[in-house]
């Protein structure tokens, strides 16, 4: 059971950890190697008077590289918003009363969901919208609920969510109808829906939420229930899905028991259809691992973190954990975590630069193999650049020369350049 008062807010503790934002500083310093794998496309919040900017968070992205979320001045409320291929950020046109608000998911046709608290709607906490850019659907819990919050929507307008009454429970949404799923949920207590594929999969948790937790991930299919249970995961206390596609494929959080306080970590897994595998982690230093998306191929971006405090963005691709920090230019923006992946592999990133903490969106481009002035030829240049850069990589230098990423330009590099000549 959960108390009334107490909402599920996903990603909420981004204002919490806004101390440890510059952390990736410190635990990233190793020299930053290999050619940038993406470009940015930082979207910054407007004016809030003086100096400072309104906060944005990007908390979904559809394949057109629209994005929604939430932003705040310092001291403000929350206040959903959305931007169009990473244009400036707008407001949402939300009822008169409404003093907070997410967006939480935005489909290809531009129709976003979310949630807003208003101040007209006595008795209520939360309540979710639907918004298709000219008109607004509120949708309220079935009888006895205070709250109800969306959280995914795909393509064809299903939203997957949690409402409460005396339990936290899982709903599908669809066309104006609201399906109450936690009756089908054969394991007891609580439950919630997270994430929705194209196909109407839905994944998320099932079971006690108290401390510690005892929750199993599950698929949703048409009322069918797939319990992924904790597999193989070593000292697993729980499971609970995060993200899943239309192959069935799942991103998802374990709790790991330890012997220490608080007795367990948060770490990532991947369901392929058959087996829960470990994402493992990226450093000692680094102790949590936060996924929060999943796209057709399997790729599953989230957040690095150290005590649950987020520090760094990551993806994850067939056993391959790699951290954002070094595939992106450095210098620009000092990234918190990735919470969206879409079909053309752009990746919805948090971070803090000189606008303060801003939203950015991704864009895969070409790299090449022994590729050390990241021009995509390999040629006599290349050389030149591992002889100029040889030797130990300095903190925090452009290292790109170091094209196997251990902190040493050396004939290692040297040898992966003429291998790769062209």
């Amino acid at each position: 059971m959960r108390n009334p008062g107490e909402k599920r807010r996903p990603m909420r503790n981004f204002r919490e950890v806004a101390l440890f934002l510059t952390l990736p500083l410190v635990i990233g310093q190793p020299s930053h190697a290999a050619c940038p794998h993406y470009t940015m496309d930082l979207i910054g919040g407007p004016s809030c008077g003086g100096s400072s900017h309104a906060a944005v968070t990007g908390l979904s992205l559809n394949n057109l590289g629209d994005c929604c979320g939430y932003m705040s001045c310092p001291g403000g409320y929350d206040k959903a918003m959305f931007s169009f291929n990473a244009g400036p950020p707008a407001f949402l046109p939300l009822p008169a009363g409404t003093i907070e608000s997410w967006a939480t998911a935005i489909n290809d046709s531009k129709v976003v969901a979310g949630w807003y608290m208003n101040t007209n709607m006595p008795g209520y906490g939360d309540l979710g919208f639907v918004w298709d850019g000219t008109s607004l659907i509120t949708i309220l819990p079935p009888s006895g609920g205070i709250w109800v919050d969306p959280y995914s929507l795909n393509s064809s307008g299903v939203i997957a969510g949690a409402w409460f009454d005396r339990y936290v429970r899982a709903f599908r949404w669809e066309n104006s109808i609201f399906q109450d799923i936690s009756n089908d949920m054969p394991f007891p207590g609580d439950s919630l829906a997270n994430g929705v594929s194209d196909n109407g999969l839905i994944t998320g948790y099932m079971g006690d939420t108290t401390y510690p937790p005892n929750r199993h991930a599950f698929i949703w299919n048409n009322g069918k229930v797939t319990d992924l249970g904790f597999g193989n995961l070593p000292g697993c206390l729980a499971t609970e899905g995060r993200a899943v596609n239309s192959k069935g494929q799942v991103a998802g959080l374990w709790w790991k028991a330890t012997t220490t306080y608080p007795y367990f970590v948060i770490q990532g897994f991947f369901w392929d259809g058959k087996q829960l595998i470990d994402l493992g982690t990226w450093s000692g230093v680094v102790n949590a691992v936060f996924p929060m998306d999943i796209d057709e191929n399997g790729n599953i971006v989230g957040a690095l973190a150290i005590n649950n405090a987020f520090v760094g963005g990551f993806l994850w691709h067939d056993g391959v954990l790699q951290t954002l920090y070094y595939l992106v230019t450095p210098g620009i923006l000092n990234i918190s975590g990735a919470y969206s992946i879409n079909s053309a592999g752009q990746i919805l990133a948090h971070g803090s630069g000189q606008m303060g903490e801003v939203a950015s969106r991704l864009t895969p481009v070409a790299t090449a193999d022994g590729d050390a002035t990241c021009d995509l030829h390999i040629n006599v240049d290349d050389i030149l650049a591992v002889i100029n850069h040889w030797g130990l990589c300095m903190p925090a230098q452009t290292c790109y020369p170091d094209l196997n990423n251990d902190n040493t330009v050396n004939l290692i590099d040297l040898q992966l350049v003429i291998e790769n000549w062209k």
